[in-house]
């Protein structure tokens, strides 16, 4: 009977110290080498979302290049001097940021699409040498020529150029396709005509805001057809 139990237990001994070390090479594989894996990485593709224009060819929304604030975290030298300047050049919060360059890790988005004015001064901060480990990012971005014109029938689309609201979100895979659709490193959507003539639609919100006021009504309709 002794003998027994001692064979069972260098078995489960065997298995068990297996075991342990299936596990701890499986940490060292996802902790220090990153989870590589055997896939071959794929080469990224680029979308580039098509306009929408109205019945003249009148641009309503077209696609725009913005840049965008990247910091690689383990690149940065003096992470309050760094977080003190990209506070005050891109408006954010010093004591956020700051906490941020210090809790996180690796790759980090500081602020996405930012303006012309914001993308000169973060260049000229990294080209002085004032900032270390802090990149702009070519990134697309969504541009409303006609402002909030027929906003309510265009929606809009968000930070990652996917539509949100109104056509840019029901019609989003036609002006947007998805890149395993193709095979190449570029994609272009396609150009949306709408129905609409933007005079037109000028005028029809203009008497429609001017009626809601004088009359103090809770909402609008207006309709607007060629009566031949």
């Amino acid at each position: 009977m002794n003998k027994d139990l001692k064979i069972r237990f260098l078995i489960f001994s065997i298995f068990t110290g297996v075991l342990a070390l299936v596990i701890a090479g499986r940490f060292f594989g996802l902790m220090l080498l990153g989870g590589t894996s055997s896939k071959t990485a794929e080469t990224a593709v680029s979308v580039e979302r098509g306009p929408i224009l109205d019945r003249n060819g009148r641009i309503l929304a077209i696609q725009n290049q913005l840049d965008s604030v990247e910091s690689w975290i383990p690149y940065i030298e003096d992470e309050k001097e760094t977080a003190r300047l990209l506070a005050k050049v891109l408006d954010l919060d010093y004591e956020k940021l700051l906490s941020d360059f210090r809790n996180r890790r690796g790759s980090m988005w500081i602020k996405r699409k930012i303006t012309p004015t914001e993308s000169s001064a973060v260049r000229q901060l990294i080209d002085d040498g004032s900032i270390s480990g802090v990149f702009l990012r070519k990134e697309y971005g969504r541009n409303y020529p006609e402002q909030r014109l027929a906003s309510h029938t265009l929606g809009y689309a968000g930070t990652d150029n996917i539509g949100l609201d109104g056509i840019e979100y029901t019609l989003n895979d036609v002006l947007s396709p998805s890149p395993e659709l193709y095979e190449q490193p570029e994609i272009y959507g396609n150009q949306l005509f709408l129905t609409i003539d933007t005079n037109i639609e000028f005028f029809a919100e203009q008497y429609a805001a001017e009626a809601l006021r004088d009359h103090k009504a809770e909402s609008v309709m207006v309709v607007v057809m060629d009566a031949k």
